[in-house]
Order: structure tokens, then sequence, then C-alpha cells
């Protein structure tokens, strides 16, 4: 065999090690990179809301993006109730369900991801005249009618809540957020208990304290333990990448702020009382610092008192 010869042999078969070497990989990144369709389930629109235009937003929604990003998953959403979403879950007509708290009877038929999406955080939202409810005494809820999702989470919630402070009440069940409206205008409650949800502060009512929280997952059919391996993987690197992602959604979708309501009492102490006078060191680095020219006060101090003046509804 002559040079010549014998320098294409070695050329073709270092070619043909190259390109069986490649090829496995091109075939694992084809196979990578195509879709695949899951199916998500919506049990109420806390987490996923659908404009008049059909368009999706909202923390859940926000999130699932997010992840696809990272596993190149499409999505296909399919109606369900909250109890009907477990059914589906368990008849494989569904892959993941959004914002389920888990319990040990839920494990028994389900997968949940290894991080939680978020907390859900329940308050006792009230109409803004009902001044004999206050949330920094709370024994004027003894005796008050509750609005509340009897036997699940938020009653269980709510009465983790009474336990620490001995209160005494009335729960009545409602439905749902709806409902707990209706009978507020109708006066069968006085309050009631609902996720943190923004939304309804354009019902007049407002947020006047959390009483605990839970927190959330995504569930995952039994028989998908891939989809939660990618689910996890996924998630896992949203939080190494953005620690605080999970709380920019919270801000963003879902935060309320608590109005805090003086009584009768303390109204009627404050009118007699009048301004409230608060003493400052005039020097005390960051806290307050007085300017001599002008006589204001500026400082962490001044940032504080306007912030609690400002959370008052008086």
């Amino acid at each position: 065999m002559n040079k010549s010869v014998l320098q294409k042999s070695i050329i073709l078969i270092l070619c043909s090690c190259i390109l069986f070497s490649i090829c496995p990989v091109y075939a694992f990144a084809a196979e990578n990179q195509k879709e695949r369709v899951v199916r998500i389930g919506v049990p109420d629109d806390t987490y996923d809301k659908i404009n008049g235009n059909g368009k999706r937003s909202g923390y859940g929604y926000e999130y699932l993006q997010k992840i696809a990003g990272y596993t190149g998953w499409k999505y296909e959403y399919v109606d369900c109730t909250l109890e009907n979403c477990f059914d589906k879950l368990k008849n494989d007509e569904l892959d993941i369900i959004e914002g389920i708290s888990y319990t040990e009877e839920r494990a028994e038929t389900m997968l949940f991801s290894a991080i939680p999406m978020g907390d859900e955080r329940y308050y006792v939202y009230v109409k803004p005249d009902h001044t004999d409810i206050s949330s920094s005494d709370t024994a004027s809820f003894n005796g008050k009618k509750i609005g509340v999702l009897m036997d699940y989470l938020p009653e269980m919630v709510l009465n983790e809540w009474e336990k620490k402070y001995d209160l005494h009440t009335q729960h009545v069940n409602v439905s749902n957020n709806e409902d707990a409206l209706k009978k507020i205008a109708d006066g069968e409650i006085d309050v009631f208990v609902s996720l943190e949800d923004s939304r309804l502060g354009g019902y007049g009512m407002v947020a006047l304290t959390n009483i605990g929280s839970s927190k959330i997952y995504f569930a995952i059919g039994q028989s998908h333990s891939d989809l939660k391996t990618k689910l996890d993987n996924a998630m896992r690197r949203i939080t190494d990448d953005n620690p605080y992602y999970a709380d920019e959604l919270h801000k963003q979708f879902l935060s309320v702020d608590s109005v805090y309501f003086l009584t009768g009492e303390e109204q009627k102490w404050l009118s007699e009382h009048g301004a409230i006078k608060i003493g400052y060191l005039i020097n005390d680095g960051g806290v307050s610092t007085l300017d001599t020219e002008t006589g204001k006060v500026s400082g962490l101090i001044m940032d504080y008192t306007q912030l609690a003046q400002n959370c008052l509804e008086v």
C-alpha cells in the first residue's frame, strides 16, 4: 500500500469515528427537542386567570411558563373543579394540577413537586365600616359569624388561629368568595376567610388580618414520575438562578395590604387626645437626624411613623 492510499484510509477511518460519535448526540438532541404536551388542571382562578380575550395570566401561569423554558414543555389546559381535578389526575386525564396543598391522604394517590410553588395565605376580610372588630384586639372576634369553607383547609387554618387566641366564633359555610360577599351583604356573616386575593378590594372588602398560611405544590399524576423529575429539576434551576422568583410572582399577582381599623373606642380616644407626640434623639445615626436650619427630622423614625400612619384607616 503506497503512502497516499494509507493516508486516505486513515482519514476515512477517523471521519467514520467522528461521524458515529456525533450521530447519537444529534439523535439525543432531536429527541429532547420534541415538545412534550403536558396537560394542566386549574382548580380555580386564584393562580391562573383568563381575561375576556381568552388570554391567561397569573401566578401559576407565569410559573409554568418559566418551567417550560427549562423543559421545553407545551401545555394543554383542561377545565376542572377542585374535586374532579383530582379524579382526572387519578384517571390519567391530567398530568399536573396547580396550587395544591400537601396532605398525607393525597400523597397516597398523587405525587408532589419537591419544592413548593409558593405559599397560600389566609386573611379575614371585612367591610371598612365594621369598626367593632379589630386586629389588635383579637377578643373582638368573639361571638362573630365568620364565613369559611367548612371541613377544608381554610377552616383548619381558622381553627388553629382561634385556638391560639382562645376565640369562640360561629362558623358559617361559604362555597366561594361570591357566596361570602352575598352573605356579607345580607348580614348573614360579619367577616369571611379567604385566600389572599387583591381583587376583593374591588368589592369594598379589606384584609383585616392574616390568620395563617400553608405551602402549595404542583401535584403530578402518580404514573408520571418522569414528569416529576423534570419538574423538580426545572424548579431547582429557577431557584438557583433567582432565589426570590416566587416572592416576585406573589407580589405581582397576589399580594394584598392588611389595613388596620381603629375601633370606635380608639377613635374616640384619638379625637380627645389630639396629635400624638413622638420623642426622638437629635442625632442617632440613621434613625433620627435633626436639620437645625430647617427644623426637619429625617431617618428611619420618620419613614416608620409615616408608614404606620398610612396603615391606619381613621
